[in-house]
């Protein structure tokens, strides 16, 4: 599922609201009057919306500490999300603080993100310092190309809008999911690709691909967004979870999530050892589990908990369910009795802007597609699976990285797509002719040579 980063309080772009599908935007708004527009004055969504508004005129009107205020109040209720520290920095360069500004830049260089405070007038009064050249300096190196990977398949529609893969072992396929031609295509790992099982006017997008190999199961996501081709009206807003037959490629089950009058679309999952299906709710803000032989989608998080609930991981001991959210960070589920808690990090790893999110050896792969500059990391968890570390930059940069979306760990190696097309999208759902350099394509990243 996608979400796009808007522009921040400051111009720079930075996860303020799940949105980075084109069609959360004005779409979200326009459908049912949008989620978040019924909000309460006292709610969370009404908050983050009102600080950033405030501080957008205060910066403007020159309040630099009233600036401070509100960008301190953002971080708290985004939970220190870290492009927020270098606006913090901003607000203690204008109040006179060199010092603070100084170690809230290093801070922010620490992440691995990328900003050119230089060409940035609120840092002006520290350009002289040899401190500011030396965070300048790191700035710049963290926006180099990290490159661990290459192409195994390039897809042939450069239309496509993928989303999501997944791979069966027992018929060594690749599966790709396209949002826009509303289809699931499977690739062999010679290179060829083929659509998959038959065209049904009922499958909208299909968004996240999960094989569940023990039941000879492909499930998929399917929404109905402006994205996909030919979605009606009426049809906007509906959302629902499809399991086809891997042997027969037949959909023998189909699972719409109930209607409420408001707009949802399933996007992430994963499926457990059960054959139990974890689905994440982008624009619901929910995370959903549906048991084996069930046809209950039953709420797993309460609402309000996620803003905009990405790739669900499941823990080793299948008592915990990591989450990714948008602009929240990684939360934690407790499968036992459902409780939430947000993934303890050091201030050196940025966990927010993760779409993908995949566990392997007691580290976090996070494909990171909300940040201006996409990356994958992986974030070394400790020996309990309970706080972050510290982190890796494992692609950055790239030739064939473009918007990178999802991927999939096989054995030892990381197969995700790279180029998917999103960010030919625009916020109307319409997607801009695609060349010769637009085709997706699938990427492998040996991970035992990063381990080493």
């Amino acid at each position: 599922m996608r979400d796009y980063s808007w522009a921040g309080i400051d111009g720079r772009k930075w996860i303020a609201l799940p949105c980075r599908v084109a069609w959360i935007s004005l779409w979200l708004v326009l459908v049912a009057g949008g989620r978040f527009a019924h909000a309460g004055e006292n709610s969370v969504e009404a908050q983050i919306a009102a600080h950033r508004a405030a501080a957008r005129a205060a910066l403007e009107g020159k309040d630099y500490a009233a600036y401070r205020e509100h960008v301190l109040a953002l971080k708290s209720l985004l939970h220190d999300q870290a492009e927020l520290s270098y606006s913090l920095a901003a607000a203690e360069a204008l109040l006179g603080h060199p010092g603070k500004a100084f170690e809230l830049l290093e801070q922010y260089a620490s992440t691995g993100l990328s900003h050119n405070p230089a060409s940035d007038a609120r840092f002006a009064s520290l350009n002289s310092s040899p401190r500011f050249a030396g965070i300048q300096a790191r700035l710049q190196a963290n926006d180099s190309e990290v490159s661990r990977s290459q192409v195994v398949v390039t897809l042939p529609d450069p239309d496509i809008l993928a989303e999501d893969i997944a791979y069966d072992p027992d018929s060594r396929r690749f599966f790709i999911s396209s949002v826009h031609k509303r289809r699931i295509f499977a690739a062999g790992t010679d290179g060829s690709v083929r659509a998959f099982g038959g065209e049904d006017g009922r499958v909208w997008g299909v968004f996240a691909l999960a094989v569940d190999r023990r039941r000879h199961r492909l499930w998929a996501t399917t929404a109905a967004v402006p994205e996909a081709e030919d979605i009606s009206a009426a049809e906007k807003g509906r959302t629902a979870l499809l399991c086809y037959d891997l042997r027969t490629e037949a959909l023998v089950r189909r699972l719409d999530l109930p209607e409420d009058g408001s707009p949802h679309a399933l996007g992430d999952m994963t499926v457990g050892p059960k054959g139990e299906v974890y689905v994440s709710d982008g624009i619901g803000g929910l995370v959903y589990r549906v048991l084996e032989g069930s046809s209950t989608f039953e709420a797993i998080s309460t609402a309000g908990s996620f803003r905009s609930p990405q790739t669900p991981a499941l823990a080793p001991d299948g008592r915990r369910l990591f989450v990714a959210d948008y602009s929240l960070g990684i939360g934690v589920i407790d499968l036992r009795d459902k409780a939430l808690e947000w993934l303890p990090h050091s201030p050196d790893v940025a966990a927010e802007g993760t779409d993908g999110l995949y566990l392997w050896h007691g580290s976090l792969i996070a494909i990171q597609n909300g940040f201006s500059r996409p990356r994958i990391i992986a974030i070394h968890l400790d020996s309990r699976l309970s706080q972050a570390r510290s982190f890796t930059v494992l692609e950055r940069r790239s030739q064939w990285l473009g918007d990178p979306t999802h991927g999939v760990v096989v054995g030892s190696s990381f197969y995700f797509i790279g180029n998917s097309g999103w960010n030919r999208m625009d916020q109307d759902g319409h997607l801009r002719s695609g060349g010769k350099e637009d085709h997706p394509v699938i990427l492998r990243m040996r991970l035992e040579r990063v381990w080493k």
